[in-house]
């Protein structure tokens, strides 16, 4: 009785065992390395980073209001004086100013200018006067300052700004991609592994019972001592080979889990392997969805236009260009801080500051034609580096379509290679071939499985690298959008 319960108990716990290892498949390990990774946590702050700065960009053109002041602030020294009758008195002078005032602003995205109203109160104490202290308050005024003839950096940084906020998007989606990539090479070296290590210890069984046959063989005359050597070399290559196996099984193991995010304390193991999937990549469809998606296109509209900012920058400097500024405002002063604030007087601030260049040895010129040609420049590196992504996406929808023959040729080969080297095995057990030929068969076979597997991964790689490159699933036929 005893001995029935406890073996029901180890079945029990050797179930439980079992059941607490997880199997992850291709796609687990794919999305789980999109969501848990530190490399994908990376990119989702580095996106969040981006969301911020476009915030902040957009938040800079609406109102902003504002405080500030100098409270108090202390003067002592010989101060130029103009008198009533316009001479000018130099009076040493002490005292101690303080300010305070708010302003509302807005910059005006269409011309480039900005506009403000605010209000502003100060006081100033004079320690050596008879004048003693008075107040200054300005409860209104209003200006505009505007550019002519200049460039809207305004305009141009916010076209950039968002501009730069999708490209961060898309580029994140890039990054991802390529972390599916690096997911799915990663489970493909740990099921190469697994492959080779089971591959060895089969190896070493086989070895093993050919190097005990042998020895009788010898032992009897049959085969000659060269031969048995041979074996038993094989034998100890086979256990080489079992060993080394082992480690890179656990080596490729570790890097799966901190590829995917997996922690060393949970059980895993590799679920069903994927075969080929029966898409079509159609070459002209995957360019165009790249020029549709890719971060680079958006990063080139940015380098042509600061091109442009550059270009019109010193085309307006060669000619005529001025500054507008207006303002005007109610203010009076007061020794009494409430008469500060009635009979107001108006005050008006008006200039048009310009440039023109007379003579400066040709140097707006130059530098025109050093932008000009920067432009162009811009424009026809932009032709190439499109040009060059058209054909990098060719070359990988190509490469899948040759890597999905490559796979169904290497499985044919593995297959091949197990008959063939079952009937040398089983010619050598009846003495019809020796050694040599016997373990070229065993290479032979080993070399086709992992011909096999290593064809399956770069299969994968090339399908994530591909929606990597344009930013499309291809199952679906949808562009891939940011979660």
């Amino acid at each position: 009785m005893n001995r029935s319960v406890l073996c029901i108990l180890a079945l029990c716990g050797c179930i439980s065992l079992q059941a607490q290892v997880k199997k992850i498949s291709l796609e687990e390990a794919v999305e789980t390395a999109k969501t848990k990774s530190l490399a994908s946590e990376t990119v989702h702050r580095d996106v969040r980073a981006s969301v911020f700065r476009y915030r902040s960009a957009k938040a800079s053109l609406f109102p902003t209001v504002s405080l500030n002041g100098d409270i108090p602030g202390f003067t002592r020294g010989i101060n130029p004086i103009t008198q009533p009758d316009g001479t000018v008195l130099y009076v040493p002078q002490s005292l101690s100013q303080s300010f305070v005032g708010a302003t509302l602003s807005q910059e005006i995205l269409p011309t480039g200018g900005r506009i403000y109203l605010g209000t502003s109160m100060g006081r100033v104490q004079l320690f050596n006067s008879s004048s003693g202290s008075f107040w200054q308050a300005t409860p209104f005024y209003a200006g505009l300052t505007q550019p002519i003839l200049q460039v809207n950096r305004t305009r141009w940084n916010w076209k950039n700004n968002s501009l730069a906020y999708r490209r961060d998007m898309q580029r994140g989606l890039e990054r991802i991609e390529q972390i599916s990539a690096d997911a799915s090479n990663a489970f493909f070296d740990w099921y190469i592994a697994e492959l080779q290590l089971e591959n060895a210890r089969t190896n070493v069984r086989i070895n093993d019972t050919l190097y005990l046959i042998s020895q009788g063989r010898f032992n009897v005359g049959k085969i000659a001592e060269t031969e048995l050597l041979q074996v038993e070399l094989s034998l100890l290559n086979a256990q080489a080979s079992e060993q080394r196996a082992l480690t890179d099984k656990e080596i490729s193991e570790q890097r799966f889990r901190l590829q995917v995010g997996i922690d060393a304390s949970q059980e895993i193991a590799l679920g069903d392997i994927p075969d080929i999937m029966p898409i079509s990549v159609d070459t002209a469809s995957a360019v165009l969805a790249a020029y549709r998606n890719r971060s680079d296109v958006l990063q080139w509209q940015i380098d042509m236009n600061n091109a442009l900012i550059d270009k019109r920058d010193a085309s307006y400097k060669r000619f005529f260009s001025a500054n507008l500024n207006f303002r005007y405002g109610l203010n009076q002063t007061d020794p009494v801080f409430r008469n500060a604030y009635t009979n107001l007087l108006s005050s008006q601030t008006f200039s048009l500051g310009f440039s023109i260049p007379l003579s400066s040895a040709g140097v707006e010129n130059y530098n025109y034609k050093a932008a000009n040609e920067n432009y162009h420049s811009a424009q026809k590196n932009v032709e190439l580096q499109k040009r060059n992504l058209a054909i990098e996406v060719k070359n990988a929808a190509l490469t899948m379509k040759q890597l999905e023959l490559n796979v169904l040729i290497s499985k044919k080969a593995y297959d091949i290679g197990i008959k063939r080297y079952e009937l040398s095995k089983n010619r050598y057990l009846v003495g019809k071939i020796d050694i040599t030929n016997l373990t070229i068969a065993q290479n032979e076979k080993d070399q086709a499985l992992v011909s096999y597997a290593q064809n399956l991964r770069n299969y994968w790689s090339a399908y994530f690298q591909l929606r990597r490159l344009t930013l499309f699933d291809f199952r679906t036929g949808r562009d891939i959008e940011i979660q």
